[in-house]
């Protein structure tokens, strides 16, 4: 792999196809411009039902904690606490923490308010609150207006002569009448969350939703780890059942808990280093991927060659949203939102970590790496380690015409080079603690035996998946405009995809079950999401609503919102 990188160095001038150091395959679904740097938080705040019309993100800027408006990102509102407002998994409650230790909580629908409600303040329990940091929070239970909510905290201690990472948690029940919140007083001391790894040290703890699965970073393995939490009899065990064989950023579970998404980079991570809790300097490329845990295999989410993209989170249509740091030409900002539909994105197999540590990868894997390789080293010129998964993921972000004549253009250089062995040197397992020598000699043996029309059928064949999808003014009017069928600009989110809000509009009979709700959100604004158009178009859908889908709703009975 990385004879490849060097092998080209040890070549004159290498031929580059035009545009391949700067991908432009653009799955991105809209993009926001920050109104203000973030500084090591991003949220999305999850909707309350199907009609919540509020898209906000909960992030730390100029030292507080706000909350951003996606449909209007000059909508900002300061909220309480310095750092992390942490939503809950259904965007009842933030949590955040107090100025004497342990969390406080607020109803989300009240943080507008000059002086917002305070749930519950959990450092009024004294020794018995939950104390430590990087909080994350699922939903146990729910039952009508009742549910319980457990919530985690990385507790450092120290043993020996080193600060290790303990979980501990804490549950609280919650009763809702009305619409109104309220927590049931909590005096129980905290617990330890994994008592079976109380001498294990962990970084970047993370709950799934429903509060059953953990993903952590195992400082001792250098991979991040997916865990199952049993308890019995109030003590919670957890048991390792995926090593991802890899450092992955802060992850965070899809809603059903199969899939994760986080942000990598591609060279190895430093297991006693920080710095990739925060904002990731320039001089690094984090991209934001998803991981399969169904059915193996990894997407690469965003496509930027230059900058970073971290802190996804999973958005409530099945999307990722994430920071974006950039260089804007039109802005002072260099940070945006961007919001992307991760089944648009190119995937690969998902190697088992034991493969990855011992190079027992596939053909297929093997010649996706050597693309990266490739590709590095002519874009990127990087003096760092690498990993055998930063390598796979870098060609996916390549147009396929560009990605073969990259390859054809220098596979003899690859072929030929001069004592690649020695500059193998450079790769690093993606365990941080696995020796690399062993690994080395046996992927230099591996590149050897990798054809021509290895490297050339590993190009990813994504050529017709480029479609930028970013709704614009522009872009909806000339829609409705030129569809007989309005309704055609509403199928970018409603496709077969989307499950129950899979709609077939092009079959007006099939959606009567749904006029009434229909009129009602687009007569509002709620529908389509993510749309300025105007008062005009937005009668145009309207009266085709009423015209062609069968049922006896009409439009509701108050003045149109000319948005």
């Amino acid at each position: 792999m990385i004879s490849l990188l060097s092998l080209i160095l040890l070549s004159p001038g290498p031929l580059l196809a035009q545009d391949v150091c700067h991908p432009n395959n653009n799955i991105s679904e809209e993009r926001v411009i920050m109104p203000s740097d973030p500084e090591y938080f991003f949220k999305p705040i999850p909707l309350q039902n199907e009609s919540d019309p509020r898209r906000e993100v909960s992030v730390i800027m100029d030292g507080s904690n706000w909350t951003i408006d996606m449909n209007n990102p000059e909508n900002v509102l300061q909220i309480p606490g310095p750092y992390d407002g942490v939503p809950s998994p259904d965007g009842r409650f933030l949590a955040m923490p107090a100025n004497g230790g342990g969390l406080e909580f607020f109803d989300r629908n009240q943080l507008d308010r000059t002086d917002p409600k305070r749930l519950l303040n959990d450092v009024d329990n004294g020794r018995n609150m939950l104390e430590g940091v990087y909080h994350s929070i699922g939903v146990l239970n729910k039952n009508g207006g009742d549910a319980t909510y457990r919530v985690i905290t990385d507790q450092l201690t120290t043993r020996g002569q080193r600060e290790m990472g303990n979980l501990y948690y804490k549950d609280f029940k919650t009763h809702t009448v009305s619409g109104a919140i309220s927590f049931e007083k909590n005096e129980h001391a905290s617990k330890p969350l994994c008592t079976n790894m109380m001498n294990s040290f962990f970084k970047l703890p993370m709950l799934s939703k429903d509060g059953r699965q953990l993903a952590a970073y195992d400082v001792e393995s250098g991979t991040t780890k997916i865990f199952s939490i049993t308890q019995t009899n109030g003590v919670s065990v957890c048991n390792q059942t995926r090593d991802l064989g890899f450092a992955a950023g802060k992850v965070e579970f899809s809603p059903d808990g199969k899939k994760i998404t986080f942000a990598m980079d591609s060279h190895p991570t430093d297991p006693e280093s920080v710095e990739w809790y925060a904002t990731p300097p320039e001089t690094k490329n984090f991209n934001v991927y998803v991981a399969d845990l169904e059915n193996d295999t990894m997407s690469r989410v965003s496509l930027n060659s230059k900058g970073n993209s971290y802190y996804p989170s999973f958005w409530y249509d099945g999307s990722v949203i994430y920071l974006n740091q950039e260089n804007f030409e039109d802005s002072d900002s260099k940070y945006s939102l961007v919001r992307t539909r991760f089944t648009n994105a190119p995937s690969i197999p998902l190697p088992r970590a034991e493969n990855l540590n011992c190079g027992n990868v596939s053909k297929d894997f093997l010649a996706l790496t050597a693309l990266g390789s490739l590709w590095s080293d002519l874009c990127l010129n990087l003096n760092k380690p690498v990993t055998l998964t930063g390598l796979a993921m870098q060609p996916l972000a390549l147009d396929n015409a560009n990605c073969k004549e990259m390859v054809s253009a220098n596979w003899e250089r690859f072929t030929s080079g001069r004592d690649s062995r020695t500059i193998l040197s450079r790769l690093r397992s993606d365990n941080q603690n696995v020796d690399a020598s062993a690994l080395q000699e046996k992927l230099y043996k591996a590149y050897l035996g990798l054809s021509l029309g290895d490297l050339l059928q590993a190009c990813p064949d994504i050529t017709n998946n480029r479609a930028d999808n970013t709704l614009t003014a522009a872009k909806i009017d000339t829609q409705i405009d030129q569809n007989e069928n309005p309704m055609t600009l509403c199928q970018q989110c409603h496709t077969a995809a989307a499950g129950s809000r899979a709609f077939n509009f092009a079959d007006p009979a099939s959606l009567a079950p749904h006029k009434a709700k229909m009129l009602t959100h687009v007569m509002t604004g709620f529908m389509p999401r993510n749309t300025p158009i105007s008062k005009e178009r937005r009668d145009r859908i309207l009266e085709w609503i009423e015209k062609n889908v069968p049922g006896q709703a009409k439009m509701p009975d108050y003045e149109n919102d000319s948005n």
